[in-house]
């Protein structure tokens, strides 16, 4: 039964450690994109890229060591968390595959704009 017990224990440390990693900023972004690809299913990778700039957004440097630009400051979070939360959400936008593919690529596309 402790073994049980310990488990449990175990599993809830993991689920507060989990949430506690949560980036509301992250969300509220994401959030936003999936409004605008909602209300315009062919928004453009530049219209995309304009709300992860808004929120202050922008792509991880490749070489940490590299010196920091205005797209890889400091305050610049990493996109990719964006990213990960609408891949989650696009059954909401269309429920077809191949054009939460295509979503897909739109975003990927934002991304390197940043």
């Amino acid at each position: 039964m402790s073994m049980i017990a310990l488990i449990g224990i175990v599993v809830i440390t993991l689920l507060i450690l989990g949430s506690s990693r949560n980036d509301p900023e992250a969300e509220q972004c994401a959030k936003e994109i999936i409004s605008l690809l909602k209300s315009e299913p062919d928004a453009s990778a530049n219209a995309i890229a304009e709300l992860l700039r808004k929120h202050n957004f922008g792509q991880r440097p490749s070489n940490p060591d590299q010196p920091s630009s205005d797209t890889h400051s400091a305050k610049a979070r990493d996109a990719g968390k964006v990213t990960r939360i609408v891949k989650s959400k696009l059954h909401q936008v269309d429920s077809r595959k191949e054009a939460q593919q295509e979503l897909m690529r739109r975003i990927r596309a934002a991304k390197q704009l940043l």
